[in-house]
């Protein structure tokens, strides 16, 4: 398994909270030796009513999926990236990875005020998996199980306490699928999350497919040479 694909990264244009322009977000994983980025920004009601400027809600989904256009003509082909969803709902402080969904899905603004049970059923509806970021981090909320495809049980983010081997822990009671992420945000973050898989991946479908089918290996700070 040679091909290293980051599951959870932030860029400045969309994230409030990220310092990277998206051209440099392709250099330093270009230069960590990745060969793919799913650049997940927050998608909240901050995110698409606040801090992104346009005249519409769709017109900032529009920007919102710009992020990582701009991610793919930086790396101009060195770097594959995938339009990837951090999904901040009403209910809570957690947060939600997506994986296998299409663009039209983000266009469905009634999603910002959904409770995790109504989100989980539109999941489950459309095909979409869902996984809780840093389940495990301080202000977090567990959700029962059966809600979720899998739990984030790596995260890379050294400003805060993600209780990876608890989350870890909690997957294997559970039986829930498993992701590692850098949780990237910042010039100075560590990249140091991610999967290792057999092959290569382009569309969020093909990263549905790998994570069903259990076919990858986890990448985590402790286990790099």
């Amino acid at each position: 398994m040679s091909y290293k694909l980051e599951l959870h990264a932030h860029s400045k244009s969309v994230s409030a909270c990220s310092s990277t322009p998206e051209e440099m977000v392709a250099q330093l994983y270009i230069d960590a030796g990745y060969d793919g980025i799913v650049l997940s920004n927050h998608y909240s009601s901050y995110t698409l009513h606040h801090f992104l400027k346009g005249e519409s809600f769709e017109a900032n989904v529009n920007t919102y999926i710009d992020a990582a256009r701009k991610v793919r003509e930086a790396a101009k082909g060195k770097l594959d990236v995938i339009l990837g969803c951090e999904i901040h709902i009403a209910d809570s402080s957690n947060d939600y990875l997506l994986f296998g969904f299409d663009e039209d899905f983000l266009y469905n603004e009634e999603i910002l005020s959904y409770n995790i049970d109504k989100l989980s059923a539109l999941c489950r509806e459309k095909g979409i998996l869902i996984f809780q970021a840093h389940p495990f981090r301080n202000g977090m909320r567990v959700v029962n199980p059966k809600l979720l495809d899998g739990i984030e049980v790596y995260n890379g983010h050294k400003s805060h306490d993600s209780r990876n081997t608890i989350a870890d822990a909690w997957a294997d009671r559970f039986g829930l699928r498993k992701s590692s992420g850098s949780d990237f945000h910042d010039p100075t973050s560590q990249i140091d999350g991610g999967i290792l898989i057999g092959s290569r991946i382009t569309t969020q479908k093909e990263l549905k497919d790998v994570l069903l089918s259990s076919e990858y290996k986890l990448v985590k700070e402790y286990d790099l040479p």
